[in-house]
């Protein structure tokens, strides 16, 4: 990507040149003959160093996106090696096409759209359920939003195809080469990308590649629970209950647990019973109590749990269970009164429960 856009620049800024008359007239012009392929007279270099000029910024921002958008993936999924190996025989395969297809074509044909759409076809095997997002700006005739920026999600399973379509109608329409687009080089990368991710499909993968994979996903896991304890503390430290209650169930998905200290439970904790979700706060208290809490958190929590039983669920055999075991266990500690003053509570809760109300 880097290499397209320094060759863009410094063609625009030869062109500029030539414009002031600083540098001598059609420099770039006959710069770009050497390195752009041409089909009545190819040069041996041009089959590859084609792929990196563009001269129109719009021919290079599309490029560029869908090599940022598909590309990175890709890569991730077959590797560094595969990955260059796709971009050689898509480029070769995008030349060979103008040069059988196109080959009275006596002007310099650049651009790497080979090798996206050389990626598009490996992509439509290999990540068919990759999720693009689209931003495009709506006009009142499509969506009755005049000048609304919508966002559309497109799977590559339903963006690809289309694109495939729209190519094959344009070849079909306007021939391989048709307003000053190479509609045969697209398709012939397209069918060539579509051949190598069923090759990586379908061929057994040595141990390198599995060890490889494990580690790409596992190198993904960590950037996603790292991402997601980012918006856990965002969503606490806002208060917002459901959103950080949503992220601590993430291991029920079967996603990595969040790496949450045993203070952020217990807001966590606090915020649930707060909200009106008593019994989330005692599944996260009782799964807390499983850990290798100190003795203070181990209280802490401990009394947590036997308030919410008390107040929501009145389960007093529980409750006196715990408050048994927090009684022997923390006797002659600092907060010890508090758990003499919860077991009083409990004793005073059951006895207005039971008491006969008068006549």
């Amino acid at each position: 990507m880097g290499i397209c856009a320094g060759i863009w620049v410094v063609f625009n800024l030869l062109r500029s040149l030539e414009i002031f008359g600083v540098v001598g007239p059609e420099i770039s012009e006959t710069l770009l003959g050497l390195v752009g392929f041409i089909p009545v007279k190819p040069n041996a270099w041009s089959w590859l160093t084609s792929a990196f000029v563009h001269t129109g910024v719009i021919h290079l921002v599309v490029n560029l996106a869908m090599l940022w958008m598909y590309g990175s993936f890709l890569e991730e999924r077959m590797g560094h090696v595969r990955y260059f190996f796709l971009f050689l025989v898509s480029v070769i395969a995008d030349s060979l096409a103008l040069l059988v297809l196109a080959d009275s074509l006596n002007v310099p044909a650049i651009g790497i759209s080979g090798f996206v759409a050389g990626i598009l076809g490996s992509s439509i095997v290999l990540l068919r359920k990759l999720e693009m997002r689209f931003f495009s700006i709506c006009g009142f005739w499509f969506f009755r939003f005049w000048g609304k920026v919508e966002v559309l999600n497109w799977p590559a399973a339903m963006f690809v195809p289309i694109w495939f379509l729209s190519e094959f109608t344009n070849f079909m329409w306007s021939g391989p080469v048709g307003g000053g687009i190479s509609h045969a080089s697209h398709l012939a990368g397209f069918f060539v990308g579509i051949g190598f991710g069923l090759y990586i499909r379908l061929v057994p993968k040595s141990k390198k590649q599995v060890e490889r994979e494990k580690v790409v996903l596992k190198h993904q896991q960590e950037e996603d629970t790292q991402l997601a304890y980012k918006g856990f503390q965002r969503a606490l430290k806002e208060g917002a209950c459901e959103a950080a209650f949503a992220f601590y169930k993430r291991d029920k998905q079967g996603l990595p647990p969040l790496p949450l200290t045993i203070q952020e439970k217990i807001v966590l904790g606090s915020l649930l019973a707060r909200d009106g979700e008593p019994f989330g706060a005692e599944q996260l208290y009782r799964a807390a109590l499983a850990e290798n809490l100190s003795e203070d958190e181990n209280l802490e929590v401990s009394m947590r749990l036997a308030r919410i039983m008390l107040k929501f669920e009145r389960d007093f055999e529980a409750v006196k269970r715990l408050l048994r075991v927090l009684h022997r266990r923390y006797k002659g500690h600092p907060r010890f009164p508090e758990v003499d003053q919860l077991v009083e509570q409990v004793k005073e809760t059951e006895r207005n429960l039971f008491k006969r109300p008068r006549r």
